[in-house]
């Protein structure tokens, strides 16, 4: 008989039991301590990947100050835009969305399909700044996934007017040229934010108050620009730049009292809403960054000088070798026509390369390089401005002997129309030079002044110098190099300048490429504005020397003409001798007994031209 199994010991089933709750103990210990180590270690960076999930913040985007004119018109401003994003994760029917998408905003649908399938991504752009009809179609196709982001537009209201100096912001709102990039911190607002609650989806649920931070919108820039005077001016650029097909055109019109500048801009420009679309040289500022050689615009400040220095008189005769000069040991100097004896203000209005390179040997390099000084060249403009070249002056020492003929007619020397304009001014308004400005006030979002503009100007001349030089300049109207240019009703004086391009190949200058100019001011003695205007390599269809006087000259009278009507300036009676000259200019300039003759001129101080 088999025995019967021993029964399990009571001590067996203790035993289990005890291994049993501990086992429990353990695992809940266990559980215990991941949760304390959880919710007390690791609670800060739990708290961080959920806010990451779930809190979104959503900025509020400051608004870039506007750009006005002195009239109020405006030139640059920023309104709200609706921009499109997208969640991958939440988009179904990737191909369907992708062509509805690109059919409607007119884009590639492939980049948007594979932008879908990142479904790793929670948010990708799909297009930047819509037009409030598109936002309107896109919400009617009520897809999932696809959300509005607010952001701030630039829009610039005139267009390609006056875009050579404003310049553009891109598409994320920061200047990249002009007065747009300058000034790009004092217009730039701050972005605000707040924070949107989402589910697991990504969808939102509710904003949250409470941690808003508010936005701040930027500053204001007021200019010295007239938009009137802005429209003429580019008007007849543009009639020159058809005419004549230059390379590029440019011009501007300056308050001779002030230095403000009332009109700017150049011929090919470009339009800053789109930017992209055009190229940098149809960008560039060539009023402030195309230094150039003058060429005879020049030749007024070797007048200004001998006469400052009392060398010469007015009715001086200067024998001009009838149009050829050997200087001996130096160069030739040629006349375009060929004189005889010319009296002094023949020599300028006639613009006569022999007679005024007689003049500057008479003064000498080295005060005609401190009256350059005086003039202001080869100095950069000391008020704010974009980015501009401030041209080139030779330091005295690396003169050559044949320097001094050189830059009397415009050579071996580069300037820009803004610093030819600054030198000019003392022609036109007693003898003193101003300082450009087109930047009138920076002012705050609430209209608190940040920055006021003010003018500055130096005494140079004398006021017998300026009635002289204003006699000078009245005659190339009447009877030299822009005779044809005279305006009705008004008194003007100016300079014409043509000067031979330089081949960057050769290092010598073409024999048929020119740069033609015209400075002018008006009306003399009373002066209200200085223009100027440059055409880059002019060419006619008719042939012919492509001048000053020809291209040039019509364009300045004609800009200056309308724009002193638009001002209300009264006509007057015309001065055509020097006898009855400066009676003339009395009615403007009042006689006085203390006026400064500058005789310490002879005197000027000699500086390095800066590095």
């Amino acid at each position: 008989m088999s025995q019967p199994s021993p029964a399990f010991p009571f001590e067996f089933f203790c035993l289990r039991a005890k291994c049993f709750y501990l086992l429990i103990f353990v695992s809940f210990l266990t559980l215990w301590s991941r949760c304390f180590y959880i919710q007390i270690y690791q609670h800060s960076a739990f708290k961080k990947l959920a806010d990451q999930r779930h809190l979104v913040k959503i900025p509020t985007p400051g608004e870039r100050g506007k750009i006005y004119s002195q009239d109020g018109t405006l030139y640059a401003v920023s309104f709200p835009a609706l921009s499109l994003c997208a969640n991958p994760k939440l988009i179904q029917n990737e191909k369907e969305v992708a062509y509805c998408l690109g059919q409607l905003l007119k884009k590639d649908p492939v980049p948007l399909y594979q932008l879908f399938l990142k479904k790793e991504k929670s948010f990708v752009w799909i297009q930047r700044k819509l037009t409030a009809e598109e936002v309107n179609q896109i919400e009617q196709l009520g897809i999932e996934g696809l959300e509005f982001r607010s952001e701030t537009n630039r829009f610039y209201p005139r267009g390609r007017e006056l875009s050579h100096l404003l310049g553009f912001a891109d598409i994320d709102n920061i200047g990249k040229e002009g007065i747009e990039l300058t000034f790009n911190k004092d217009l730039q607002g701050k972005d605000g934010f707040r924070w949107s609650l989402r589910d697991a989806g990504q969808r939102a649920i509710q904003l949250l108050g409470g941690k808003e931070v508010e936005r701040v919108n930027g500053a204001n820039i007021r200019l010295t620009l007239n938009s009137t005077l802005q429209y003429i001016l580019e008007e007849e650029l543009n009639t020159l730049y058809k005419e004549y097909e230059p390379k590029s055109v440019s011009g501007l019109l300056l308050d001779p009292e002030t230095g403000a500048v009332l009109a700017i801009g150049g011929f090919p420009n470009f339009d800053p809403n789109h930017y992209y679309k055009f190229s940098p040289p149809e960008r560039k500022n060539s009023a402030l960054v195309d230094a150039y050689e003058p060429g005879s615009t020049f030749k007024s400040f070797i007048a200004a000088s001998v006469l400052e220095e009392k060398l010469f008189q007015i009715n001086d005769v200067i024998f001009c070798e009838n149009g050829r000069w050997e200087v001996e040991g130096r160069r030739a100097l040629k006349d375009y026509h060929p004189y005889g004896d010319l009296e002094f203000w023949e020599v300028i209005a006639k613009s006569s390369n022999i007679g005024c390179g007689k003049m500057s040997l008479k003064l000498g390099p080295e005060k005609f390089y401190g009256w350059l000084k005086k003039f202001g060249f080869g100095e950069p403009l000391k008020m704010l401005w974009p980015s501009h070249s401030k041209g080139s002056l030779k330091a005295l020492k690396k003169w050559s002997p044949t320097t001094i003929l050189s830059i009397q007619m415009g050579h071996e020397i580069m300037t820009t129309p803004l610093q030819l304009a600054r030198a000019y001014s003392s022609f036109a308004n007693g003898g003193y030079r101003v300082e450009p400005y087109c930047i009138e006030e920076i002012l705050s979002p609430d209209n608190g002044v940040l920055y006021s503009a003010k003018p500055e100007k130096k005494k140079i001349l004398s006021l017998e110098t300026v009635q002289k030089m204003n006699y000078l300049l009245t005659k190339v109207f009447t009877d030299g190099t822009a005779k044809g240019s005279r305006a009705k009703g008004y008194t003007f004086a100016g300079k014409t300048g043509t000067t031979e391009k330089v081949n960057p190949q050769t290092k010598s200058y073409y024999k048929d490429r020119n740069i033609s100019s015209f400075m002018a001011f008006g009306p003399v003695g009373r002066a209200r504005l200085i223009a100027f205007v440059v055409a880059d390599d002019p060419k006619s269809k008719a042939g012919g020397h492509m001048t000053g006087g020809r291209v040039a000259a019509p364009a300045v009278s004609r800009m200056m003409e309308r724009s002193l009507h638009y001002l209300e300036v009264p006509m007057e009676a015309e001065a055509n001798s020097f006898e009855d000259f400066p009676s003339f200019l009395a009615t403007y300039y009042p006689s006085s007994s203390t006026e400064n003759t500058l005789s310490e001129a002879s005197n000027v101080v000699l500086e390095e031209s800066p590095k």
